[in-house]
């Protein structure tokens, strides 16, 4: 019997995007420094995270398991929409850029307010309904924390009217809302181009993750900032 040859599978026909290398070895360095900070700061009771400008729930994933719950909040009604294909276990709700506040219920619980990948591509008074949102979220010290993601040396394309974030601006918009910075961890000094080429990928990485256990943030890609509203000396820090 003469041989025939098997048509391939649909799905053969269209290949898979390809891995974007450098945001998933940030992403594991990422999630293991947040999961041990919640650890460490809410070791009693889990706290609920709101994520602004949750995009597609990336934030929210790498909290999955250590949070009781989770509210993400967009501007963009079709980053929620995916996001909900995603799975992504959150109640998520539209905002405006233009305001007002978004209203956070009154919680036993502490909570984590988390800002990924946004203030450094936005303009300014995105950026400060951003800030004040954690502000009305955290209204004293114990109230939890804030924990923003802010690419320094963004590799992504900005618009040219958008004035660049720089860390002293960024420190300022913080104190303007009562904000202080407790802590903070670099995740690389090395760019996407890097992690392009398999020759030099592993080389890449091994030296990202030098650098995320160095004190060199100020010349890191990529940091956490966590940050408490303006606490007394004397207070007890775990919050859980």
């Amino acid at each position: 019997m003469r041989a025939t040859r098997a048509e391939p599978l649909p799905f053969a026909r269209h290949p898979a995007p390809p891995v974007d290398h450098y945001s998933t070895v940030t992403d594991h360095r990422q999630r293991r420094y947040l999961r041990d900070l919640l650890r460490r700061w809410f070791p009693v009771r889990r706290p609920v995270q709101h994520d602004f400008a949750c995009g597609t729930g990336r934030a929210i994933q790498l909290l999955h398991g250590l949070v009781h719950a989770a509210h993400g909040y967009d501007f963009s009604d079709v980053m929620l929409s995916r996001a909900r294909e995603l799975g992504v276990a959150a109640s998520l709700h539209l905002v405006t850029p233009t305001g007002p506040v978004p209203h956070v219920a009154n919680e036993q619980r502490p909570l984590i307010v988390t800002c990924a990948r946004f203030l450094a591509t936005v303009e300014p008074a995105i950026r400060d309904l951003a800030v004040r949102f954690a502000a009305h979220a955290l209204p004293h010290p114990h109230s939890g924390l804030f924990v923003v993601e802010l690419e320094r040396r963004s590799h992504r394309k900005r618009e040219a009217a958008i004035d660049p974030l720089s860390p002293r601006d960024f420190h300022a918009l913080l104190a303007k809302h009562g904000f202080v910075v407790i802590e903070q961890r670099g995740f690389g000094v090395l760019t996407p181009a890097w992690y392009r080429w398999p020759v030099v990928r592993h080389l890449a990485s091994a030296v990202d993750a030098l650098a995320a256990v160095l004190p060199l943030t100020r010349w890191c890609t990529t940091v956490l900032y966590v940050a408490q509203r303006q606490p007394h000396p004397d207070d007890d820090t775990r919050m859980g």
